[in-house]
């Protein structure tokens, strides 16, 4: 199967689904996206890990508590003074580090106010994160015409692209509220290793 990426279908289905499997979507979201963080940091020395583990932390407090109010560990703010300067480092890994920061203020917006917009920039973000991965690290020429269909059926894009779609119908499938949530997200953010840096080419 082919999967492509259409915002509106995804904000469509985000819509339909109650607090608590929202904030756990956000959550497998972010657990994807911290490992390029952490292998930027390895690459480069750049701080604000601690900053995301934090904000990942209270994604998690979030979905323990089953709303919006859970534990604040960390702001919005401190998080994106650790956004990295792409001018400022070589490591291959930047831009999907700059992404997840940004990852992660999105989610940190959207425990504050609830706007699902926030949640669909954290979306988009991951899309931004694989594209130009893939674009950089493979000699695809943009000037090509087709190049966006190279990087759209590219196995990296497939395999994120697969993860949200079955993200969203994993949590549509749950039945149960607040801790029944919680213990299947624990359970898929193990059984499919979310916490793995996927972005090898």
């Amino acid at each position: 199967m082919m999967y492509s990426f259409v915002p509106s279908v995804i904000h469509a289905h985000l819509k339909e689904l109650d607090e608590t499997r929202r904030i756990a979507f956000g959550v497998f979201l972010l657990e994807r996206a911290l490992p390029s963080y952490f292998q930027f940091q390895a690459d480069s020395g750049g701080l604000g890990g601690a900053e995301l583990r934090a904000a990942l932390a209270q994604c998690w407090a979030a979905l323990e508590a089953g709303s919006r109010d859970g534990a604040k560990f960390v702001t919005v703010e401190a998080c994106e003074e650790v956004l990295p300067d792409s001018e400022n480092y070589t490591s291959i890994y930047t831009s999907a580090a700059i992404d997840a920061a940004n990852i992660a203020c999105c989610l940190l917006s959207y425990l504050d106010s609830g706007d699902l917009s926030n949640l669909m920039e954290a979306v988009q973000a991951r899309w931004d994160t694989l594209y130009l991965f893939i674009l950089n690290g493979t000699g695809i020429d943009p000037a090509v015409d087709g190049f966006q269909q190279d990087i759209l059926h590219h196995h990296l894009m497939q395999e994120e692209l697969r993860l949200l779609h079955d993200d969203i119908a994993y949590l549509q499938a749950i039945s149960g509220e607040g801790p029944v949530v919680l213990i299947a997200a624990i359970e898929r953010v193990n059984q499919l290793d979310y916490r793995r840096l996927r972005l090898k080419l």
